[in-house]
């Protein structure tokens, strides 16, 4: 006896599941953290997983979701794909060994480019006398700490009251050294304010009052070492 139910319609086969494709970069960096953005084209709305590697060893995970103006410009999804990652300074000392990685939902993982700009040569430059005017102001400071040290192993009153004088001397030195660099940092940020003039001519190296002024600084504090040495010999 024939059948009246018709047969079912064969089904139709599920199309492939689209792959992953994560694209992404470290775009920005600072001494102790890392910037940049990842994302999922395939997923726009997934939040990609982010890695950072150090050798083989995962050291920091995070999420790339945090928003940005111009990757919503860029059509990066809705903008909100990028991240920052601090790093510790044992991590910093081995930059050549770290690696950030993006993984998405799925499991790929993808190894992200680093393109950090560089700061103009005329900005490092700059930039120069204050953290060799850093260093100094630290060198005087750990002077400062020797030479109360020293003072503590002398036994002559004469020869301690002299380095006491030397120790206040010392403390004095410091003081202004700190005050000075604090004018220095207020003057960067007032001259950073101050608006960027039209492209002119390359200009000549760093006034020569500012290497005068390093170089009497260093000159100071070496014959302050010397003075403490030749006060611990004796």
């Amino acid at each position: 006896m024939p059948s009246d139910l018709a047969s079912p319609p064969p089904r139709a086969e599920a199309a492939p599941a689209r792959g992953a494709e994560l694209r992404g970069l470290v775009d920005n960096a600072a001494a102790d953290k890392l910037y940049g953005w990842a994302w999922n084209a395939a997923a726009p709305q997934e939040r990609v997983a982010i890695e950072l590697r150090l050798g083989s060893a995962t050291v920091f995970r995070t999420v790339a979701d945090f928003a940005r103006a111009d990757l919503a410009k860029a059509g990066i999804g809705d903008g909100s794909h990028a991240f920052e990652i601090p790093l510790e300074p044992e991590w910093a000392q081995r930059r050549s060994d770290l690696a950030v990685v993006a993984r998405a939902a799925d499991g790929t993982e993808v190894p992200m480019p680093m393109r950090i700009p560089r700061p103009p040569a005329e900005e490092r430059t700059e930039a120069a006398p204050q953290r060799l005017l850093e260093a100094v102001a630290a060198g005087q400071r750990r002077l400062h700490e020797e030479l109360r040290a020293i003072a503590a192993r002398v036994p002559e009153a004469g020869e301690r009251a002299a380095l006491e004088a030397l120790e206040r001397g010392q403390r004095d030195l410091t003081e202004r050294l700190a005050t000075l660099t604090l004018w220095l940092t207020r003057l960067d940020e007032r001259l950073a304010a101050i608006p960027v003039a039209p492209p002119r001519p390359p200009r000549r190296r760093a006034g020569g009052w500012t290497f005068a002024l390093v170089v009497l600084l260093a000159a100071i504090g070496v014959a302050a070492l010397v003075a403490s040495r030749d006060l611990g010999v004796h």
